[in-house]
């Protein structure tokens, strides 16, 4: 919610005219909100995979079981990696919408149609069968 709350913050401000006039290239001033974001979200990544770590084995000295680490680190890359691409997705919906709750409202029902229309349909966690 971060990257859209940045992108949408001058539209309600209507500071949008000053930075426009200060620089008229759209494409710097998107990327000057764009950066910190990504940065933020790779820095969150690591951040969760530093708490994670630890906790993992927290987790199995308190359930006396050996604890597992089966992460690889392309599985980690793909996570950040989705993790960006989510934070960018937030920020071009905070630029095509231009309202900051409007966007939030968007971002989280297609998050959740994702969710619960699998649910509705009966196919979440269904798996291919082979034809003979």
């Amino acid at each position: 919610m971060l990257a859209i709350l940045t992108v949408t913050n001058e539209w309600s401000q209507r500071t949008a005219l000053t930075t426009f006039a200060l620089e008229p290239r759209r494409g710097r001033v998107m990327a000057a909100k764009l950066i910190p974001n990504v940065l933020v979200a790779v820095a969150a990544s690591l951040f969760a995979l530093l708490v994670a770590v630890p906790a993992t084995a927290l987790a199995g000295a308190v359930r006396h079981t050996p604890a597992h680490w089966n992460a690889t680190f392309a599985a980690m890359a793909g996570w950040t990696a989705t993790n960006v691409l989510f934070v960018l997705m937030e920020s071009a919906l905070g630029a095509l919408l231009l309202n900051a709750p409007a966007a939030i409202v968007v971002c989280l029902a297609s998050t959740a149609l994702w969710i619960v229309v699998p649910l509705l349909l009966g196919t979440a966690g269904a798996t291919r069968t082979e034809v003979k």
